[in-house]
This record gives structure tokens, sequence and C-alpha cells, in this order.
């Protein structure tokens, strides 16, 4: 009949090899009573229900041990151990049948004593129970050891164990030869090995995924909070690789034998944007984040439970990653944003339009405050046509209903319209949201709940519209060391003024009287665009 270990059991070998390591010392069965004692099991019970005082054992054990044991499950921190576990927990098959099948290990003789004795006493017992930890404890105090002398002096002794629990008897059999075969610790040892190697193969995956994330996030994106939270993940994932052993993970590595190295599909190679290098890369991250926590589980589960964390990490940089990405990538090169309003046109506001259009402008606003919203309706569906026909975007100013209606590419509110969670609900997860700010409380507030992009001021008195207080170049400078996602400096800005905010950190601006009421406002638009392009 096959012996199957306990769940229980099988930590409590694991931790026998970890505490071993630790102490520096042959695994012994007084290292393995330690395992048992800190975490609560069928042995407790056993030893309880005959009054053992587990805190003197638990004591005793201490002062022995060349390591700190912390018997307090609940506050406990893992056990940590940086040596291969596939040799020091190859003490311990998945099954057991007999003695022929253990090899010879000179640190675990006894050991393989103190299992044998447990499996003759699961198999006394009726229907031949798994072995537990209760078996385990029951062949300790049968088999001559320090462990032995040390349940002896807390009172665990043969003759107590025997009439218990409940006045059951516990049939003993006599100590068994160990006969010592060489081929035993193969099995483990292969399975662990293979464990490793998917370990390790996923863990370079996964760092070369996550180094592709922030790059992009600190190259592309200018993004410092997605680049440091990347950063961070790559830490945590060396962090919790410590709990391996790295002379497992390299011994197990064989590009060579890899079947993998020489399949590829033709996707592998198709990017049109650095986006979609940043898409696959995330999908690669968490796919071998995944694999490393399930064949980690074979290993050492407390690594798993630390990799599964770092997994859901993951989650939430790919969300504000793409978010993000396709209003990132759609105002990227966007550098003169143009507010369209009929009194500031000079000619009208078809003139300005059509003459910024040919000046390079890409990024218009329809900003009307007077007109009733039939005519707003009907002009925003005009300029939609124009800008859509020369492949530039249209935002109307304050009116998600009108956005909606028209077809524009978003909406912009201030700080005194609607919310942009309102805002999304009404235009859809796709339109652009942009919001004025006048602080950097305000930037990060507006970043958080969610905008496309910022207008940043007001810089300088405006034609358009009047203020009790200017933001001034301060906050362009604040902006310009902090906020990732597209922003425009406005208010007042002209050919005139345009350096003084370029050297304050803006490479991109919003205007509307600076071209609107030049009698010549292609070249007005013109100017502002080669001026900016330069950055």
């Amino acid at each position: 009949m096959e012996h199957f270990l306990t769940a229980s059991a099988q930590r409590a070998w694991q931790r026998t090899a970890i505490l071993a390591h630790a102490a520096q010392q042959p695994a012994t069965p007084l290292t393995l009573l330690a395992a048992i004692l800190s975490e609560e099991s069928r042995a407790h019970q056993l030893l309880a229900s005959i009054g053992t005082d587990l805190a003197l054992l638990q004591a005793s054990l201490s002062q022995i041990l060349p390591v700190k044991i912390d018997f307090d499950i609940a506050e406990a921190e893992p056990i940590q151990a940086s040596t291969d576990l596939a040799l020091i927990t190859g003490i311990l098959p998945s099954t057991i049948e007999t003695p022929q099948n253990f090899s010879a290990n000179h640190h675990n003789d006894d050991l393989r004593t103190v299992l044998l004795q447990a499996r003759e006493v699961a198999s006394s017992q009726s229907g031949g129970r798994d072995i537990g930890t209760d078996h385990l404890i029951v062949a300790l105090v049968h088999v001559p050891s320090a462990a032995q002398q040390i349940l002896a002096a807390a009172g665990v002794t043969t003759a107590r164990l025997t009439t218990q629990p409940a006045g059951e008897t516990i049939a003993w059999t006599a100590p068994i030869e160990v006969t010592l075969a060489r081929d035993w610790l193969a099995p483990a040892i292969s399975a662990t090995t293979e464990a490793y190697r998917a370990v390790d193969a996923n863990a370079n995956r996964c760092r070369e995924g996550l180094r592709v994330i922030e790059d992009y996030a600190r190259f592309i994106r200018n993004d410092r909070n997605i680049s440091e939270q990347t950063k961070q993940l790559r830490h945590h994932l060396a962090s919790a690789l410590q709990r391996l052993s790295e002379r497992g993970l390299l011994t197990a590595r064989a590009v060579e034998s890899d079947v993998g190295t020489t399949i590829n599909t033709t996707a592998e190679y198709q990017r049109s944007t650095p986006l979609d290098s940043v898409r696959a890369a995330c999908k690669r991250v968490q796919e071998a984040l995944r694999s490393m926590e399930e064949f980690g589980k074979v290993i050492n589960p407390l690594f798993a439970q630390q990799i599964e964390q770092l997994r859901y990490q993951s989650y939430t940089i790919e969300q504000q990653l793409l978010l993000g990405a396709s209003s990132f990538e759609l105002l990227q090169h966007q550098q003169v944003y143009l507010l369209v309003t009929d009194s500031q046109c000079h000619g009208g506001w078809q003139t300005v339009v059509k003459a910024a259009l040919q000046a390079g402008v890409k990024l218009f606003q329809l900003r009307e405050k007077q007109l009733p919203d039939n005519l707003l309706l009907e002009r925003a569906c005009e300029l939609r046509q124009m800008t859509r026909d020369a492949g530039a975007l249209l935002i109307i100013n304050d009116r998600p209903d009108i956005a909606l209606l028209a077809d524009a590419d978003g909406v912009h509110v201030g700080q005194e319209e609607l919310p942009v969670a309102a805002v999304r609900k009404i235009v859809g997860s796709d339109a652009l949201i942009g919001v004025s700010t006048h602080s950097i409380d305000q930037a990060r507030a507006a970043i958080k709940a969610g905008a496309d992009y910022l207008g940043v001021g007001p810089v300088f008195p405006s034609g358009t519209k009047s203020f009790d207080h200017f933001a001034g170049l301060e906050y362009v400078e604040a902006c310009a060391a902090e906020v990732a996602i597209p922003w425009f400096a406005i208010g007042g800005i002209c050919a005139a003024n345009l350096d003084s905010v370029i050297k304050a950190g803006a490479t991109r601006i919003a205007t509307s009287s600076a071209i609107a009421k030049d009698a010549d406002p292609y070249q007005a638009a013109y100017k502002l665009c080669c001026s900016l392009s330069r950055l």
C-alpha cells in the first residue's frame, strides 16, 4: 500500500530542511520536531490530549537549536532559505512504499528511520491513514534521538501516547531496519529541478517585459509615477527570487535544449507603435508571473504567494499605462491648441480655422459661451467636418452633450464645470477629457480623476478671459517637473512671450487671440508651430 503525506506533514518536512539550512547543520529529528511544533496540526492535538505543556516544549527547543524559531504562527515571518531545496527536501518522497525506495544520504539516516516508523504507525491504524504530523510525533517518541529526550522531558512518552486519545490504543511495531538504495532521491530532485527550470525561464521573461514597460514610461511617456512603480516591481521580483536557490535556478537552466527557442510566430515581430510593444510586454509579464506562481508552489509556497501579489500589481500598472495610452498618442505631437470663438476671430471663425489648418494646427476647441444650443450644435457639426477632413482633433468646451451629438473627439471643462467622472459617463471611455487647472494641487486632482490632458494657467493676462489670480510661469515650471500626461500652457501666450514659456518647461500651448485676432492668422499660427516644433 502506498502512503501519502498529508499537506501538514509535507510542510513540516520542508520547514525541517529550511531550519537545518538556517542552522548550517544537517537535518535531524530535532529540527523535524521544531518544524512540526511551528504549525498547528494533528500533532498539536495529540500532544494537547495528554496534557503536554507546549510552551515548555517549545522553550526547550529554542534553547538547544542554534536558530531562532518563532512558534507564533500568526505573527511569524516566513523562514527563508537561499539554498537548493531540491537537495535538502529530497529526504521526503511523495509516496512511501518500501524501505528499498530510500537512498543513502548520511545527513538523514535518523530522519529516514523516523519516517519509516511513522509509516508503520499509519499502517497499523484502521484504514491505513496517510502519514500525518501525529504519526511523526509518535515516531519521534519511539526512535532514539535528541528529539526523543526533549519529548520525554516534557512528559511525552510511549506509555502516555499508547492510551491516547480517549483511551484508543496506537499500535506499535518494532523499529525498522533501513535498507539504503541509491535511486530514492531522483524523482524528488527531478520534479523540483523541472520546476526550477520553469521559474528561471519565466523570471527572465518577466524581467525583460518589465524593462520594456519601464523604458516606455520613462523615455516615451515621461511618466515618473509609472516608471517608479515598474522599477519597484522589478526589485520586489528580485526579492522574491531570493527565497529560492540561485544555484538551483542557474543549474536548471537549459537554453540549448529548450524547444521553445525555435518556436516563433509572425505576430511576435510585428509592432506598429511603441504602445504595441508595451501591450505585449504587459501580457508577457502577467503570463510569466502566473507561471512562476504555479511552478513556485512545487519549490516554496511562500515564494508563490509573493509572486501572486506581484501579479496583481502588474494589472494596476497595465491599467494606468493603457488607459492613458490612446490619449497620449493622440496628443503627443499636438503643440498648438487653438480655441475658437467667433467674436475673437478676424474675418470670421471659418477663415481662422482654415488658415490654422493650413499652417499645421491639428487641435481645436469650440469655445462659444453665448450661442443657443441649436446654433452651437450646428457650428460644432460644421467644425467637426472641417477638422475631420484635415485629420485634426475637435474638443467642445463645457458641453459633453454637444460633443457627443457632434461626434467630437472630446470635451474640456473648468474647475466649476462637470467633474471628469460625470463627463466620462456621457461621452464614453474613448473621448478625450481636458481640465483647466490653476495650481499643482488641481493638476494632481485632475490626473487622479482621469483627465487625459490639462490646461495650465493662466500664465499671462488674457484677452478672452479675466482672472483675479495668475498662476504664472512658476506653475508652468511645477507642471514641467511633475505632470506626465499632456498639458498645454494657456493664458495670454503669444509670439512675444513664447520663449519665456518654453524656458519654463512648456512644450505645448493653447491660445486664441494670438492667432484668431491676427490680420494674418496663417502666419501667426505658422510661427507658433515652427517655434514649438524645434523642441
